[in-house]
């Protein structure tokens, strides 16, 4: 057996440090400090962020009754478990390594951190087929895309993110010396890490990927047809801003995560040239924290997303009623034409 590090663990950076450079110092190193401060500061951010996307979402009936808004709770969900776990690790930078929570959250700790990056994973991963669906086929997203079956696929992802961190929680052991590591054969190692970089990278990735280019392709075509041949210009309005909401919220993902899956990609490939320098593992392991502290902070955007490219989000913080102009149709008729804040045109009438 041997000692190593799972992605987005405490003891990531925390391994690469020896035990006699933790025990001689009195005070907590400044690297260590440093990296302590940028956790509570990010823990700070997406504590207060995601609990304002759950509040508003949660007391807005027109939001939690649509597929994407389920989707972005659940989003924010695991992203606000996430932020109550990362303070752990500020304490355990402070604390020069030790681990002094026990066994219970030495093992608990990393296992709900995998949980919920794998959770944020799937959830992005579902959200560009949702988005994919809805302009693609709008007649198959009618039917079968319901917010029951949006449950059921939530439901799913928190199963499997768990059964995919729950390994841990045999191979989690808490030294003597109060070191929290993960003993596990060199090998299924490589291919534990290898397997959540693909389900946390590679298939959100791949997915908005393959899904913006298919709404791109079924755009061009309808900006093609004829007027009289085009579909509901309502209903398509709402599903673009919900898809360019969507594709905003993958790319900030994406963008945030890219440099520690790649450090992390680069520790799997180059692990022993890594060993065999310290001073070289060392540096990679600080640049490793932070780039991972930046793909955390990636949640503390999400409400100044939504509220940018969402005017229904907008509308639910601020209590603000549509904005309308109204163009009557004929003189004789009391139907009207509403153009609401988000600059779709929807049809209403009066009695």
């Amino acid at each position: 057996m041997t000692t190593t590090s799972l992605p987005d663990s405490n003891g990531s950076f925390l391994s690469t440090t020896s035990a006699n450079s933790r025990s001689s110092d009195a005070i907590a190193p400044i690297p260590f400090v440093m990296h302590a401060i940028i956790s509570y500061i990010i823990a700070a951010g997406g504590f207060i962020a995601n609990s304002t996307i759950i509040i508003v979402i949660l007391l807005s009936r027109s939001l939690r009754s649509t597929n994407m808004f389920m989707l972005f709770c659940n989003l924010a969900t695991a992203d606000f478990l996430l932020a109550v776990t990362i303070p752990f690790t500020g304490t355990i930078m402070l604390n020069k390594g030790y681990f002094y929570y026990g066994l219970f959250l030495c093992k608990a700790i990393p296992v709900i951190q995998t949980t919920v990056i794998i959770v944020s994973a799937l959830t992005l991963v579902v959200v560009s087929i949702d988005r994919s669906l809805a302009i693609a086929k709008p007649f198959f997203f009618e039917r079968w895309c319901s917010t029951k079956a949006i449950g059921l696929v939530i439901s799913l992802i928190w199963i499997f993110s768990f059964t995919f961190a729950s390994p841990q929680i045999h191979f989690l052991t808490l030294t003597p010396y109060q070191y929290c590591y993960i003993r596990m054969q060199a090998q299924s190692s490589i291919t534990y890490l290898i397997s959540g970089m693909i389900i946390q990278f590679f298939m959100p990735l791949v997915s908005g990927i393959v899904s913006y280019i298919v709404i791109g392709k079924v755009l061009r075509k309808l900006n093609q047809l004829p007027i009289h041949l085009q579909p509901n210009a309502h209903q398509l309005c709402y599903a673009k801003r919900r898809a360019k909401t969507a594709f905003i919220v993958l790319l900030v993902y994406i963008l945030s995560s890219i440099g520690f899956y790649t450090l992390l990609f680069m520790d799997v490939a180059l692990r022993t040239r890594f060993k065999q320098d310290p001073s070289l593992y060392f540096i990679m392991a600080n640049i490793s924290f932070v780039f991972r502290m930046i793909a955390y902070s990636s949640s503390v955007w999400n409400p100044f997303i939504y509220m940018a490219s969402s005017p229904s989000f907008r509308q639910s913080i601020k209590s603000i009623k549509f904005t309308s102009t109204i163009i009557p149709i004929r003189r004789t008729s009391t139907l009207f034409i509403i153009r609401d804040s988000g600059g779709c045109m929807r049809k209403t009438s009066t009695k």
